[in-house]
């Protein structure tokens, strides 16, 4: 699993993702499905993602590997800023989830660094910086998508 630099415990409620998981994730090979904005609350302006993750993959008679349940996790950005997104498409696959800490001094008060960045060709890159990250929901395990 990849190291990180964000402190843990500066993920708000990661623990129900540790619970479905095992651990934090780089959502690789994952789906990017929604993004949202808001300006309403304490910590807006805020940014929602929803992702579609795989909770285990087991070897199918093709000899490829295949999603045995799947979950819907929503990641809520605190307080976001410097937000660049291309690319969003009717499909978006994650390559890489990087969450790092940086100076607020530098950064308009915020101490995280988000990049998302999509398997070439894929979907959308996303970069901000943002004051805080939560694990908002973790749902499932549904069955995998046919």
């Amino acid at each position: 699993m990849p190291e990180y630099s964000i402190a843990e415990a500066a993920i708000i409620n990661r623990a129900a993702f540790d619970a479905a998981f095992g651990g934090w994730s780089s959502f690789h090979d994952q789906l990017l499905l929604a993004l949202r904005f808001t300006t309403d609350g304490p910590s807006a302006p805020a940014l929602e993602a929803d992702f579609q993750l795989a909770g285990g993959y087991a070897e199918g008679a093709d000899g490829c590997f295949h999603a045995t349940s799947q979950y819907t996790v929503t990641l809520r950005f605190h307080r976001v800023a410097r937000v660049t997104l291309s690319d969003f498409l009717l499909e978006n696959i994650v390559g890489e989830l990087q969450l790092a800490s940086v100076d607020p001094a530098g950064h308009e008060g915020r101490s995280v660094a988000v990049t998302l960045e999509a398997i070439a060709g894929c979907g959308a890159d996303l970069a901000f910086v943002c004051a805080a990250v939560e694990v908002l929901a973790v749902l499932g395990p549904y069955p995998p998508a046919a």
